[in-house]
């Protein structure tokens, strides 16, 4: 949560309990999906700690205009906006592009990479 803060300059930035508790009740897919990567070795932390944290980060509660400025960076040459901060190599900048192009949206992926 520090990193996401520190991203967006938002120290208040926090997340919505209800709603990480609700997707954690239903998160069948992402229980089944974690687990299944767990068994080829390539997690290394126990699922349920994976999880707890990626319930907890897809329930953050921001505005839309703070979430797009805290991940600019993945657009601006892998620098923050506000300093021109190096956040993490721009190769990775790529290749977290190219997963989120084909995962980010679920079921519309396909439709939105083929236009």
């Amino acid at each position: 949560m520090k990193y996401v803060r520190d991203l967006g300059e938002l120290p208040d930035l926090t997340y919505s309990d209800k709603i990480a508790n609700s997707e954690k009740a239903t998160g069948y897919r992402n229980i089944a999906l974690c687990n299944f990567i767990k068994s080829f070795g390539n997690i290394k932390n126990e699922p349920e700690v994976v999880l707890d944290f990626y319930f907890d980060m897809c329930s953050l509660e921001m505005t839309c205009r703070q979430l797009s400025y805290t991940f600019s960076f993945l657009v601006n040459g892998a620098r923050k906006l506000s300093d021109n901060k190096k956040i993490i190599l721009k190769s990775k900048t790529i290749r977290i592009n190219a997963l989120m192009l084909t995962c980010g949206f679920y079921d519309e992926s396909g439709e939105f990479a083929f236009k």
